[in-house]
């Protein structure tokens, strides 16, 4: 599955063959008018009624259980992010891993989740940290979601 298709796909409520991963530029966000010519390459139009939450902060009010996001929201919402650059990118290598272990845990099964940082990756957060994050991200984020094996490896990390 090339990436266009993967993301195609994921903001249609649909597993892709793996999550897709979004690394990221200079500037979140879209001007409407790329947008517009987003969903003509695409070949779709708005009335198609996708609303993507970018960049979903995981340390934004409300947004840091992503359970109850994904059961709440998750089968009209596609979610962007999440993961909690702002609480923790500048922590251990392990507690990165676990945080995008727990995103993809949750938000990815069934669909409609872009992997990317919350937001702007951090001047703080070791350049080791940001390879674990996307790394973590292939290894764990093909479909079908393993989620006895994420749950596994969070229990055998035990970050607290």
């Amino acid at each position: 599955m090339t990436p266009r298709e993967r993301i195609k796909t994921a903001i249609n409520h649909r597993e892709p063959d793996r999550v897709p991963i979004d690394n990221g530029g200079v500037v979140s966000g879209m001007h409407e008018k790329a947008y517009r010519n987003l969903l003509a390459c695409l070949g779709m139009t708005d009335e198609i009624g996708v609303d993507i939450v970018q960049p979903l902060q995981a340390n934004a009010a409300r947004n840091e259980n992503a359970a109850r996001l994904k059961s709440k929201f998750g089968d009209r919402m596609v979610f962007h992010g999440n993961t909690n650059n702002q609480g923790g990118f500048h922590k251990s290598k392990n507690e990165v891993i676990a945080d995008a272990l727990y995103r993809i845990r949750h938000l990815a099964p069934g669909g409609g989740y872009i992997f990317s940082s919350g937001h702007n990756i951090q001047a703080n957060m070791p350049p080791e940290n940001i390879l674990a994050l996307f790394d973590t991200a292939k290894e764990y984020g093909t479909y079908p979601i393993d989620t006895r094996r994420i749950d596994a490896e969070l229990e055998s990390m035990k970050v607290e």
